[in-house]
């Protein structure tokens, strides 16, 4: 009761403010119509009246926004607070309601408390009206800092109401960097209380990411000293990207490797990836280009999944050993690749939800295959599905986050950011282990090949040394054929001399031996009387011839 007298006590102050300031209003239109032309009087008039409209919505809003959102005290803020818990919403599935309806519909339950620590509501279409109200309980001006820590939400609008008027600033990354009210990778805003002060905070969220809104209210020393922090941790892993980058590029000019080509735009796309998460490549290196840092997360994580895979393949030899399920390298890293060309025509809500499932699959897929090659005893996998695992749980937490399965948190924001540091020096590891293994077999090839040259060169010259005894051994059975060849010739001669004498003296014998007989018989003959005689006197008589020895 005492608080809404008071209000209306405010009011009233304000209205009488706001009567005289009509009438002057009219005089100024009177003077500008009659030729007196004075636009920054006019202009200034014409914007307090409209600030009594939004004033009075706020009036109205303060009993319901007293009952849906808890206030904060923010007097004695040296630190952070997270305003979500404090915080009531509204969703807008058409994208159509408007602040001056939002107010004409308070206490009709169209606003609900948030009972989360944070605001996730995933991909959605919806435009989402968030409300909390701040109360500064000191007698002294406080100055703050009000935090959207999600730097790739398309649109807020932020109305901030106050007794005096109202405020209103548009930021989002579908505006150029240069247009927000603090050079902060986050979307901050300044908010100066006077002193007890109260402050009504409205926002309308308008993405086609996933709808976080981590909200918070920083003391701005705290902030720049949390900042600082935060600026340095990012620093250190941007700083070991780019050095891995660097080093294995110098790798692989010298040994020409193929995958630590992969392995370089591997990194590289990882660490475009996260610098546009967390904001810092918007801040940084493209600050006015907008069309291209929209669609830098789909081009980015895409390439990731491409040469990811690439490398993947190379490094386990999936090719070769084409375990089960191999076959799937190709559409994945096709569909990847048709979105990272076809990008600017794609949505982004489906790009991006499409490139999260496939980032998810090729994870899985990556180190399912990476343990099947251990289990075949492929000794380099071990280092590898080691790291690949580490990126397989940022990642799975990243997707689960982002699909509001699981609550933003410090561990969830940033699973990702440690699995890639993890993953990219196993993985260096693993190409340095991989290295030093084929150096180790090559070596040790070479040693065997000496071996068997060596071996080679021996049985060579055996074979020679064989040939040459083999040829000594014909040449000398040939000199002993030869010489058996003369001497079986000179025997044969003899033997053939012998043999011509021999005849000669048979020949002579058989001469004499046919000289006696032929002598006999001639003696015989002359002696013995005619056969045909001896049948012709004595006809039953017959002749015996008898040896005569």
């Amino acid at each position: 009761m005492c608080r809404g007298a008071l209000e209306v006590g405010r009011l009233l102050n304000f209205v009488n403010k706001s009567l005289t300031d009509l009438s002057r209003l009219k005089c100024t239109m009177s003077f500008y119509r009659s030729g007196f032309k004075s636009p920054m009087v006019f202009t200034s008039l014409l914007r307090r009246q409209i600030r009594l409209v939004f004033f009075i919505c706020w009036v109205v809003c303060l009993d319901a926004v007293a009952i849906s959102a808890n206030q904060v005290e923010i007097g004695g803020l040296t630190g952070t607070i997270a305003l979500c818990p404090q915080t009531s919403y509204v969703e807008d599935p058409q994208g159509r309601l408007t602040l001056e309806e939002l107010a004409a519909s308070q206490g009709n339950g169209r606003w609900i408390k948030n009972t989360e620590q944070t605001l996730t509501f995933g991909y959605t279409g919806s435009v989402y009206w968030l409300k909390t109200e701040l109360v500064n309980t000191d007698d002294r001006e406080h100055r703050f800092y009000v935090e959207i820590a999600y730097p790739v939400i398309d649109f807020i609008t932020v109305h901030v109401l106050r007794e005096t008027g109202q405020d209103e600033s548009r930021v989002g990354d579908k505006y150029p960097f240069d247009q927000r009210p603090v050079d902060h990778r986050n979307f901050v805003f300044p908010l100066t209380f006077s002193p007890k002060e109260r402050v009504a905070l409205i926002m309308r969220v308008e993405t086609t990411s996933s709808m976080q809104i981590p909200l918070y209210i920083h003391q701005q020393r705290h902030f720049m000293e949390r900042d600082q922090k935060v600026v340095q941790g990012l620093g250190m892993y941007y700083g070991a990207m780019v050095i891995m980058i660097l080093y294995n590029f110098f790798v692989y000019l010298s040994v020409r490797e193929r995958n630590y080509l992969y392995y370089v735009f591997y990194v590289a796309s990882m660490t475009v990836f996260l610098t546009s998460l967390y904001g810092t490549s918007y801040q940084y290196l493209w600050p006015r280009s907008v069309w291209w840092n929209d669609q830098v997360l789909v081009v980015s994580l895409n390439a990731v999944i491409v040469f990811g895979l690439l490398f993947t393949a190379g490094f386990l030899k999936i090719m070769e050993a084409k375990p089960r399920g191999y076959w799937l390298f190709g559409p994945i890293v096709s569909t990847s690749a048709i979105i990272i060309l076809f990008s600017y025509q794609i949505p982004y809500r489906i790009g991006i939800k499409t490139t999260i499932v496939l980032a998810v699959i090729g994870i899985i897929w990556a180190t399912v295959m990476a343990i099947t090659r251990l289990l075949s005893g492929y000794y380099p996998a071990r280092i590898y599905t080691l790291a690949w695992m580490t990126m397989l749980g940022g990642g799975a937490i990243l997707a689960l986050n982002k699909f509001g399965l699981v609550p933003r948190s410090f561990l969830t924001e940033n699973a990702t950011l440690y699995g890639s540091v993890l993953e990219v020096v196993l993985l260096s590891f693993a190409l340095a282990d991989r290295l030093n293994l084929e150096k180790k077999e090559r070596i040790e090839a070479q040693n065997l090949a000496h071996i068997q040259e060596r071996n080679a060169r021996i049985a060579n010259e055996n074979a020679l040394l064989n040939e040459r005894r083999a040829r000594e051994a014909r040449e000398q059975a040939f000199e002993v054929q030869k010489k058996a060849k003369e001497t079986l010739e000179q025997k044969v001669n003899e033997r053939t001399h012998e043999l011509n004498d021999t005849l000669v003296i048979v020949k002579e014998a058989n001469s004499q031996i046919m000289s006696s007989l032929r002598y006999a018989r001639m003696i015989q003959q002359s002696m013995l009387p005619q056969s045909g005689k001896i049948g012709e006197w004595f006809p039953k008589s017959f002749i015996w011839w008898q040896p005569r020895d």
